[in-house]
């Protein structure tokens, strides 16, 4: 039987998806776990709150370690903030207010997710994908050339 974590059951069911990131580096057991264990069950309004606390908290620690040159940290924390306003972004229609936090969470999203890809080793490319004659933003990810194995012959 798997564990549940909120009665409510997409609730349960977003936590347990955002949980299966943590082997990927976008998001941190403890992190997540403490962010749980604050949100009133059922309330979209503290799930997006808790989830966009934790998310400016991990952006802020993202922030230093960039400015101290620990690019490897910086880059991992801006993918898990990243990650944690994207779960936000999960319950933000059952909010009182979701057009005040529509707009704003996914800005910080994006804004944390193009600074993780600015980090990569090389770095993602964005894109433009046409589409039905506008423009969808992308990336395209590259291997690292330090990853790729050279065979001796």
């Amino acid at each position: 039987m798997a564990r549940r974590f909120f009665d409510h059951q997409q609730f349960n069911f977003e936590f347990q998806f955002a949980l299966g990131g943590v082997h990927y580096g976008a998001g941190d057991l403890g992190e997540m776990l403490s962010t749980a264990d604050r949100i009133v069950d059922g309330d979209a309004d503290s799930w997006c709150q808790e989830w966009i606390a934790t998310g400016r908290r991990v952006a802020a620690l993202a922030e230093e370690c960039e400015q101290s040159a620990y690019r490897v940290s910086a880059r991992a924390a801006y993918l898990r903030a990243a990650t944690y306003f994207a779960v936000a972004l999960s319950a933000v229609d059952g909010t009182k207010d979701p057009d005040a936090l529509l707009g704003p969470t996914f800005a910080q999203h994006r804004r944390y997710f193009d600074a993780y890809v600015q980090l990569l080793d090389p770095p993602a490319k964005r894109v433009q994908i046409p589409y039905e004659g506008q423009t969808m933003p992308g990336y395209l990810f590259r291997p690292s050339t330090s990853a790729v194995p050279r065979i001796a012959l």
